[in-house]
């Protein structure tokens, strides 16, 4: 990505020419939110237009019983209903002062944009995860200390849900206070813990993927919807066609340079950020939420 350099009063900073702005969003490599990495997400057109997910009940379970070759078989039915998400368009403006465009006068720095876009996918995924609050079923409460027993519970609590794998298979969101218990008790038991052949659970220095356990893909965040003193998490199918999260995507966040309308009144030039999505549930009996600590 092309850059330009200029000596700032402290330091050296990166500066992209107001060009490529859009080349560096699309190029850069931000980190996918963990909210937008395990929903079920569409893209959409243009407008607030509501957008459905079909939903479908379990089906009665059972052999058919055997028939003669002129019997009729027996008829069966799916419940069905949907959820509907509609899009709405979000955004900010920063304004630059002509004092710092005279200090930069080859583009934008690097920074300013860097950080707004964070803003926005971090909005985004708090958007997305607050749905988890609509899941029907819970367990736990917050100031349970969240260790491997606890989790065996909300696995076996969620097996009883028999709902069907989805593209990451099944995904568990938790709050970084649930997952320092969690690894905390896991490496105090280690000795003794029986694991499958591709758990992976580690403790890192971020938010996102942690590993697995017991096959179930384990995510830390820090944007889970609060729960009175504590926050929500949720086990659930991950991926697209499977997660009870929704995400209707009209916009990628992106960013638009003018002097505005009152260009004249102000010495500054308007940088607007901008994201158009809809979020939530696209079925709340697919999951269930796991209450623990912050």
């Amino acid at each position: 990505m092309p850059f330009t350099r200029f000596q700032g009063v402290a330091d050296e900073t990166e500066v992209i020419p107001s060009e490529f702005i859009d080349d560096f969003i699309a190029g850069y490599e931000f980190e996918v939110p963990v909210g937008l990495a395990v929903a079920w997400a569409r893209p959409s057109g243009r407008g607030n237009v509501p957008v459905s997910y079909p939903r479908w009940d379990a089906m009665a379970d059972g052999v058919p019983a055997a028939k003669a070759e002129t019997d009729e078989f027996a008829e069966r039915d799916i419940a069905m209903s949907e959820s509907s998400i509609t899009p709405a368009l979000r955004g900010f403006v920063i304004h630059r002062s002509d004092e710092a465009a005279a200090a930069s006068p080859n583009g934008v720095e690097a920074g300013l944009v860097m950080e707004a876009i964070r803003n926005c996918l971090d909005a985004m995924d708090v958007s997305t995860l607050a749905s988890i609050a609509s899941i029907t079923a819970n367990t736990g409460a917050v100031g349970d200390t969240y260790n491997l027993a606890r989790f065996r519970a909300d696995l076996a609590a969620y097996k009883l849900l028999n709902v069907a794998r989805g593209p990451l298979g099944t995904v568990a969101v938790i709050s970084g206070g649930m997952a320092d218990d969690l690894l905390t008790d896991l490496h105090s038991s280690q000795a003794t813990l029986v694991t499958g052949r591709g758990d992976s659970l580690a403790l890192g220095p971020d938010s996102g993927f942690l590993g697995s356990l017991h096959s179930v893909g384990i995510y830390e965040t820090t944007n889970l919807p609060a729960s009175t003193t504590g926050r929500a998490g949720a086990m659930m199918p991950g991926g697209n066609m499977a997660s009870p999260l929704g995400v209707v995507v009209n916009e990628q966040p992106r960013v638009e340079t003018t002097r505005g309308d009152n260009s004249a009144r102000r010495a500054s030039t308007q940088h607007v950020f901008r994201y158009w999505i809809g979020t939530g549930v696209t079925n709340p009996r697919k999951g269930i939420q796991i209450l623990g600590p912050t």
